[in-house]
């Protein structure tokens, strides 16, 4: 039903990781942004980004941003530690699946979360991110 994740699936590089492997992948999430709605994800998909048109076993940026059309366009951030953009899929009575991190620095990727989704919890991950580049900046 997703189309990102199918897209993602047929890249060898992407990496899927649902059920024993989520778990582990958790503890680390914790100590980022999306640590704050960590219980809420059923499954993460990373895939390195082909910046340079060269490697067919990543996703290139030209196919990530065609995918990603049909998707709702939530936030762009970039400022001196990255340029990413916040992608989910249309909602449905305040309720969401996915949410797609496309990041073109300093680690060029597409990761998806999946998962059952809120608005809110949409607004709790911004509040996270907010607080963590403040933090960031001002250690310096």
């Amino acid at each position: 039903e997703s189309r990102v994740l199918e897209v993602l699936d047929s890249y060898k590089e992407a990496k899927k990781l649902d059920g024993a492997k989520l778990k582990i992948a958790r503890t680390f999430l914790k100590r980022t942004p999306m640590g704050v709605i960590v219980d809420e994800i059923n499954m993460l998909v990373i895939c390195p980004m082909d910046t340079t048109g060269g490697k067919k076993d990543q996703i290139s940026a030209d196919k990530a941003l065609k995918t990603l059309k049909e998707y709702n366009l939530v936030r762009e951030i970039d400022d001196e530690m990255s340029t990413m953009t916040i992608y989910i899929d249309t909602p449905q009575d305040n309720r969401f699946s996915e949410i797609v991190l496309y990041n073109t620095r300093p680690e060029p990727s597409v990761m998806l979360f999946m998962g059952d989704f809120t608005v809110e919890s949409l607004i709790k991950v911004g509040e996270a991110s907010e607080q963590e580049r403040k933090h960031l900046k001002k250690n310096k």
